[in-house]
């Protein structure tokens, strides 16, 4: 860095520039690929486990649904013998 007329200038040797570009260009490119496989492990993870909650939860509505099948019978039955309006006097 010089200092001309009060202010900073920097000389650069363009031939060292192109060696700079090509390292950090080499380097940004390592840096991205570790940063890019990072994500795609994460975003396996959580499908891992999204597919293992989609599993649970389908086991859940398969006995929510048994349990609806065996209770909805009785409940229509006692609903038979009470009156609508009887609801009302409650």
């Amino acid at each position: 860095m010089v200092v001309e007329d009060g202010h900073e200038v920097w000389h650069i040797d363009l031939d060292n520039v192109q060696d700079i570009r090509a390292v950090m260009s080499k380097s940004n490119a390592q840096d991205i690929q570790a940063e890019m496989a990072a994500e795609i492990n994460d975003l396996k993870d959580e499908i891992t486990l999204l597919k293992s909650q989609l599993t649970e939860k389908d086991k859940q509505i398969s006995e929510l649904h048994v349990l609806l099948a065996v209770t909805q019978p009785k409940q229509l039955e006692e609903a038979g013998k009470r009156r609508w309006w009887m609801f009302w006097r409650r």
